[in-house]
Order: C-alpha cells, then sequence, then structure tokens
C-alpha cells in the first residue's frame, strides 16, 4: 500500500509543458462566456434572476450565497455580478490574470446558479468544478496574452504541475459513470423497449424542432443509441484507469491493453453523442462544458503532434 501512495504521489508531482491545461482554460472561459452572453442575449437574465416586481419570477428571498450577503441580490446587484461574472469568464480564456479571474467567476456563477437552482442543470456544477480548478492550476503559462506578456511569446515550454488534469480526468469519469448506473428507469432498459433517446428526442421541451418526421424510420437506431449510452457512461471508469496504466508501462498484456487508445475511442463516441445533442436539443450548455473536460485526456506531446500534422497538412499545395 505504501507503494501504491508513493506511486500516486510522484504521479501528481509530475510537471509537463502547460498546452493541455492552456487548452482547457480557453474552452471553460469561453463556454461559461458564452452562456452568460447567452442568457443575457435572450432576455434570461431579466426572467429567470430577478425577483416578480422587477418582472422575473423568482422567489423573494431565494438567494442561499454568501455574496448576497454583501451585494442585493437585486437590481444593480445582479447585473453586477453578472457583468462581473461575463467579464472574468472573458479574462480566463484569454489567460489575464486567470487564477483571480477563474476565483471571482467562481463565486460569481455560484452566487447566480443559487438565485434559481431549477433553472440549471449538472452543467452548472460542471462549471463551478472546472473554475475551482483553474483557481489553483497554473494553467496561463502558454497560449494566453499573459504568456505574451511575459515571454514575448503565444506559447511556452514553462512546465507546469499535472495533478489538476488528472483532477479534472477522474472528476469526469465519476460524472459518467454515476449518471449510467443511475439509467435504472423502463425507458432505459430492454423492459421499456430502449425508448429513452426516441422519448427525449420528442419531448418539446428539449428537442430544436419537430423531430417526429425522423424518429419514427430512426426508432431502432435510437434503441441502440439508449443502450450504448448506459453501457458507455456505466465504464467511463476504465478511461483513467487506462491513462493509470499508461502511465506506468508494464510487459505481457498489460502493455498490449496499455497501446491501445481505449481514451480516444470513449471520446470519439462522446464527441459524436455530444455533438448531435447539441444539434437536435437544446440541453444548455452540457455539451459544451463536457467536451471542453475532454481536452485534459490528452498530454501536451500529444496536443504538439496534433499541431504538427495540421501545420503540415495545411502547407499541402492544391
Amino acid at each position: 500500500m505504501r507503494a501504491l501512495w508513493a506511486w500516486v504521489v510522484a504521479a501528481l508531482a509530475v510537471r509537463e509543458v502547460g498546452t493541455s491545461l492552456a487548452l482547457f482554460r480557453v474552452s471553460v472561459g469561453l463556454t461559461v462566456f458564452g452562456e452568460l452572453v447567452l442568457t443575457w442575449a435572450r432576455g434570461a437574465l431579466d426572467v429567470v434572476w430577478r425577483v416578480p416586481d422587477e418582472g422575473g419570477i423568482r422567489a423573494v428571498g431565494a438567494a442561499d450565497h454568501w455574496v448576497w450577503g454583501w451585494v442585493p441580490p437585486t437590481g444593480l446587484g445582479v447585473d453586477g455580478v453578472f457583468w462581473l461574472t461575463t467579464a472574468c469568464a472573458a479574462l480566463i480564456a484569454v489567460g489575464i490574470g486567470t487564477r483571480l479571474s477563474a476565483l471571482v467567476a467562481l463565486f460569481g456563477a455560484q452566487a447566480l446558479f443559487a438565485l434559481a437552482p431549477g433553472a440549471g442543470g449538472g452543467h452548472d456544477r460542471m462549471f463551478t468544478i472546472a473554475l475551482s480548478v483553474l483557481v489553483l492550476a497554473m494553467s496561463d503559462r502558454t497560449l494566453s496574452v499573459g504568456c505574451r506578456l511575459r515571454t514575448g511569446r503565444w506559447t511556452s515550454e514553462e512546465l507546469v504541475p499535472r495533478w489538476p488534469r488528472v483532477v479534472i480526468a477522474w472528476n469526469l469519469a465519476l460524472i459518467y459513470t454515476s449518471a449510467g448506473v443511475v439509467k435504472v428507469t423502463a425507458e432505459w432498459m430492454p423492459a421499456g423497449d430502449f425508448r429513452a433517446v426516441y422519448t427525449m428526442m420528442l419531448n418539446p421541451a428539449w428537442a430544436r424542432a419537430d423531430w417526429s418526421w425522423l424518429m419514427g424510420p430512426l426508432f431502432p437506431l435510437t434503441q441502440v443509441a439508449t443502450a450504448a449510452t448506459v453501457v458507455w457512461e456505466a465504464s467511463w471508469f476504465v478511461v483513467p484507469a487506462w491513462l493509470l496504466l499508461r502511465a506506468r508501462p508494464r510487459a505481457g498484456w498489460w502493455g498490449r491493453v496499455a497501446s491501445v487508445d481505449v481514451r480516444s475511442a470513449y471520446v470519439a463516441i462522446g464527441v459524436i453523442m455530444h455533438g448531435t445533442l447539441w444539434l437536435m436539443a437544446n440541453l444548455g450548455p452540457f455539451s459544451a462544458i463536457t467536451m471542453a473536460w475532454y481536452l485534459v485526456l490528452y498530454e501536451p506531446g500529444e496536443w504538439a503532434a496534433a499541431g504538427r500534422r495540421m501545420a503540415r497538412w495545411a502547407g499541402r499545395p492544391n
């Protein structure tokens, strides 16, 4: 047990180039910024987070967060917290004062979500978890305005701790696995004819359009998607387990398992699933923030290799 613990500590203490964390930072910042701006543009700010006297539907007194003990949860108070949080999300994306910006955005997002908890969803928690990690992570050492001001270049080879990536990877597995194991209602099972995806796509509360003309012919495909979703989510713990195995090479069949990119298979399914949901259903920023978390599953060297391949492809003559 001591040897295992020593290995865990050593693995978390590893330092690496900050590319993966930087990409995660940019994606989280843009997702939070974009969602808040869309909330304002659609008029939902006034409806969801204001009390009836101000034209909203929020219950009077529903402001269970310490921020509202300092700032009145009405009028200019709500506007101030909203726009400060939005501005800090933009600063996170470009990499200016990232840790302080993440801290302010974290408290602001928590305060806003506390005004109307029923108006959000699991993606709210994914926002706040990501922002919490960015408060502690060195995520702006490359691909940031801060890097440009510090070094005169947009990129840097400065090493940063790897543990924030590990935390996000295991949290992602926990979210997916728990979501999979609780899908025990009939519509997710053979007893309900695997109708969950079909039913969701016909629910006007979620569907972006009337998909009845499409769902009928595709009903068998939606059944396969329903069953696959349960298995895929419930088994997501194998992704961080595979990453651990890959980080500690072994001989024999362990080595052969580590040589198969299990992670990318799960990510590919996730991109297809979340991309389809994004196009066909209105589930808020769920797909965007979830796929932003995928970025930490790849090491900086893998992103650098992908960048070189793209550069070679872009430089090919027609």
